[in-house]
């Protein structure tokens, strides 16, 4: 078996190749060349790529005059073709005829040559005979007497690259090389950079690609003497990057697709990144190109042999940044630490349904409604858990307590009702269940007939601690629980221990280790006309049974008969209160009124009144009373309108001009809904710093005036103009 040098398996990362025939001067150039440049390691290669046989006269003296004139510390590295022979050679047609196949028939061609080389080839085939890997250790150890130190072959099928894990299992020192041409792709394996055949010598720019992207694609590379021509600056750069980083493997993540008119690829491993960029079209282009985000890759600094030229990209243009990534965020491991170590956090309620912004406003249900409620709840490992809703009223102290039932996936369900109106909150709490889980774990090992002895005897001292926080029957029942555990044969206290009497007494002494509470959701419980009612709109003034007779409450009492009968329930009101008269408009919104206009009833106050008093010509508030004990008495309700606005001679604009946002000129800003005007309105500002909370509280006193009147429904105007009407919730 061939014996392994000095050199380390990655030696042939940067090499300089030299062909035969070769004369002393010329080897002597080549090996100056090498130091040069940058490259680790010398390469001879052969004559004739597709034939291996290494007593070639030429490659010897090629391999003895390389390793003559090195020095010591250079790897001398012989490159071999592993995937096809000559078809004459005696590998092929003697020593290991089944190895191979004819290259005519197999379809495999190699463009670099002329077809008529193919008839006269033979590709591997099976590169786990015998006679082949024979042969091949037997000519590698007569290489390696003769001064060569490691090997490297190409391997462009998967038959070569087969025979060459093979011949490394058997101790040969060898090393794969990836071709390059027409470019370097993603690869663990160093690329042998060449001039590819049959064509006009490669551009400088060309080379600057090959370059650039061997750099950035590959772990290291192997160049034939002669390719540095016009690129010895970029070569000595781009060595110098290869030998700092090291032996890591990097691999190219493409940035843009292969369409992208600037090709741009990150490689060159995790501790030196670089990033690949050559414009692929017949344009200068800028750099970066216009809505490249390149911020996620780190700063970048261009390599100084492959900077780009002021900024842009020339046509064919390749450049080469080195990226220096962003440290991460450095966080503080003591207070992590602290805070996992924490025990409440041990067990997670979380996805509670329904709820409304984690509590921060109310479900609504109806009186009497099922509140289906769901939630997930877990925690570390197998540990077994009990958990229960609590549901209360606003005015009660102590919370109503209601099972969980776990279902998979760490889902738990319930459900609650609520049997009376108004505000109701419910949360839910968690704990681990210490005996249920114990219990499980007893009754599994029992049925797969497993001796639990020791389990009983921890199951007492359950039992006992239990006991020792327990009170009243609970006390009593665990107590009999132990004493008839300690008289009973094995397979009674097994059943003891499982009984659902146990069971209960336990859950009642339970100390609910590891107790956690979720937030409070607040719940509002309406009457069943909040979920359904059918409501009759009417504008009284318009009921008068006169022709052009203002209406009044009396006439709205006229018509609830007629209502009830067509099954409504709630007869609905807009505004009945004062109309402004200061800008007061005409009939269809015309800016001004004429003598006897009645006015928008949306325009809401006058010196007569505001949001609490009604307007004289629909009567008093003692007839706006009677109107709704009417209505009742046929199964109505009466509904007003909450319009939240103001007309501008409202009383509260002289009382409490700091609820109103004032213009420069003394005026307040009217109501608008572009392109229509409302000159009659003026809203408040629930911001202003003087309408917090006097505003608030004002508003929620002229419901509680209505309220006191009998009015049980309110329809909000415009409810998305006015955040602050959430605040505003009665029952």
């Amino acid at each position: 078996m061939p014996t392994k040098r000095q050199a380390s398996p990655g030696a042939a990362a940067l090499s300089y190749a030299v062909a035969p025939p070769a004369e002393p001067d010329a080897v002597a150039a080549a090996v100056e060349t090498a130091q040069r440049l940058g490259f680790s390691s010398l390469m001879a290669l052969g004559a004739n790529a597709a034939d291996p046989a290494a007593e070639r006269p030429d490659r010897r003296a090629l391999i003895a005059a390389l390793a003559q004139a090195k020095p010591e510390a250079v790897p001398l590295i012989v490159c071999l073709r592993l995937d096809r022979i000559v078809s004459r050679h005696p590998l092929a047609h003697e020593t290991a005829p089944g190895a191979f196949r004819s290259a005519a028939s197999s379809g495999v061609i190699d463009p670099r040559r002329p077809f008529e080389d193919v008839e006269g080839l033979s590709v591997l085939a099976r590169p786990d005979d015998e006679a082949l890997l024979a042969w091949w250790a037997t000519h590698m150890e007569s290489l390696l007497a003769q001064g060569a130190e490691r090997f490297a072959a190409l391997t462009p099928t998967n038959a070569s690259a087969a025979l060459l894990a093979q011949l490394r299992e058997r101790g040969c020192p060898i090393d794969a090389f990836a071709p390059a041409a027409p470019h370097p792709t993603p690869s663990r394996l160093p690329v042998l950079l060449e001039q590819p055949r049959a064509r006009d010598p490669l551009s400088r720019e060309e080379k600057r690609a090959l370059l650039a992207a061997a750099v950035t694609a590959s772990p290291g590379w192997a160049m034939i003497a002669g390719f540095e021509a016009g690129v010895e600056a970029e070569i000595q750069a781009l060595n110098q990057r290869i030998a700092a980083r090291g032996d890591t493997a990097p691999m190219t993540r493409a940035l843009t697709g292969s369409g992208a008119p600037v090709e741009i690829a990150l490689g060159g491993g995790p501790d030196h990144p670089l990033l690949f960029a050559r414009n692929r079209t017949a344009a200068p282009i800028a750099w970066p190109p216009a809505g490249m985000d390149l911020d996620s890759v780190g700063a970048l600094a261009p390599v100084e042999a492959f900077a780009p030229d002021e900024g842009m990209l020339a046509p064919g243009q390749t450049a080469v940044f080195a990226a220096r990534p962003r440290p991460a965020v450095k966080w503080r491991l003591s207070e992590t630490a602290k805070a996992a170590a924490n025990p409440a956090l041990r067990i997670v309620i979380a996805n509670i349904d329904p709820s409304v912004d984690a509590g921060a406003f109310a479900v609504k249900r109806t009186v009497g409604e099922p509140l289906a409620i769901t939630a997930n709840i877990f925690a570390d490992g197998h540990t077994k858990l009990a958990a229960e809703l609590l549901t209360k009223a606003e005015d009660e102290a102590n919370w109503s307590r209601h099972p969980l039932s776990a279902q998979p996936n760490d889902v738990w369900t319930g459900e609650a009702s609520f049997a009376r109106m108004g505000r109701h909150a419910f949360a839910i709490e968690a704990w681990v269940d210490v005996w249920g889980g114990f219990v499980e774990d007893f009754e599994k090992k029992v049925a797969a007939g497993v001796d639990v002895a020791l389990e009983r005897r921890e199951a007492q001292a359950l039992i006992e601690a239990a006991r020792a926080r327990a009170k009243g029957g609970a006390a009593k029942a665990l107590g009999t629980a132990l004493r008839a555990m300690t008289k009973a044969k094995p397979d009674v206290a097994n059943e003891i221990v499982g009984s659902h009497e146990l069971a209960i007494a336990m859950a009642k002494a339970d100390d609910r280790p590891f107790l956690v509470r979720s937030f409070v959701q607040p719940v509002i419980a309406e009457r069943i006309a909040a979920r359904f009612s059918s409501w009759y709109e009417l504008f009284p003034r318009s009921q008068s049974p006169v022709s052009g007779q203002h209406g009044t409450f009396a006439d709205v009492i006229a018509r609830l008969p007629r209502i009830a009968a067509m099954d409504f329930d709630t007869v609905y009101l807009p505004p009945i209160h004062p109309i402004g008269e200061r800008n007061r408009k005409g009939p269809n919104n015309a800016v001004t009124a004429e003598p006897g206009d009645l006015g928008s009833p949306y325009a809401i106050g006058n010196a007569g009144g505001g949001h609490e008093a009604v307007h004289p010509d629909l009567g008093t508030l003692e007839n706006f009373r009677e109107l709704v004990d009417a209505a009742n008495a046929m199964g109505l309700e009466v509904a007003i309108d909450f319009a939240i606005q103001c007309a501008p001679d409202h009383p509260w604009v002289k009382e409490h001009p700091e609820w109103f946002d004032w213009r420069p000129d003394g005026t307040i800003k009217y109501a608008e809904n572009p392109p229509k005007k409302y000159q009659d309105i003026v809203n408040v500002d629930f911001y202003k710093p003087g309408a917090i909370p006097s505003l608030w509280e004002a508003l929620r006193d002229v419901v509680l005036f209505w309220a006191a009147q009998g009015v049980r429904a309110f329809r909000v105007d415009n409810p998305f103009q006015h955040s602050g009407i959430r605040s505003l919730e009665f029952t």
